[in-house]
């Protein structure tokens, strides 16, 4: 009896946990998103396919528009589309330079004293195949775009692909559980209020 008991309670969970996993699936916007490369924060997360806001410090997932000088070599032959994972760097109005240590300058609505730098520029991948930056002068990000990026240094970045049109991002995630060395806390600023 308390075998058969403890199959039924066991069968409940599973059953509990499916219901939990559907229930989650099933609400629109909202999808689980799980990130594996190293390029960003690795875990799983939260993201809402229906963003009403984009703002500096989001974590987006977008279709890559993958440069002519890259073709074929990030993206994945089976699918045709990959889609990326980025965070939102920089806003329309900042202000986007590169200088002569071949470092992305970032100034807040081009503002001098507002400045970070954002990455150094890479010519080469690490396979050791050319690649061709934008070596950006003073350029001021147009309203509905938006500059992404990572922390990682062998990451590509807008300064590869171009800017991203705001309507062209696919969803805005939240992290749920992160296990990347470098973030061994999620920020409070990341999660949604």
């Amino acid at each position: 009896m308390t075998k058969n008991i403890k199959q039924w309670a066991q069968i409940g969970q599973i059953l509990f946990i499916a219901l939990v996993v559907a229930l989650i699936y099933s609400i629109q916007p909202y999808r689980l998103f799980y990130n594996y490369t190293e390029s960003v924060i690795q875990g799983i997360f939260i993201s809402n396919t229906k963003p009403e806001t984009l703002s500096k410090g989001d974590f987006v997932i977008f279709v890559y528009p993958e440069p002519i000088w890259a073709r074929g070599r990030y993206v994945s032959a089976i699918n045709k589309i990959d889609y990326f994972f980025k965070k939102i760097k920089g806003v329309a109005g900042d202000t986007l330079s590169v200088n002569d240590k071949k470092e992305v300058i970032l100034c807040e609505k081009g503002n001098k004293a507002k400045c970070k730098v954002l990455e150094t520029l890479a010519y080469k991948d690490s396979q050791g195949q050319p690649m061709y930056p934008i070596e950006w002068k003073d350029f001021t990000i147009p309203s509905g775009y938006i500059y992404v990026g990572t922390d990682y240094k062998k990451s590509l970045s807008s300064s590869y692909y171009g800017l991203i049109l705001k309507n062209k991002v696919i969803a805005k995630t939240y992290p749920l559980i992160t296990w990347h060395a470098e973030f061994k806390k999620v920020e409070k600023s990341m999660i949604p209020e």
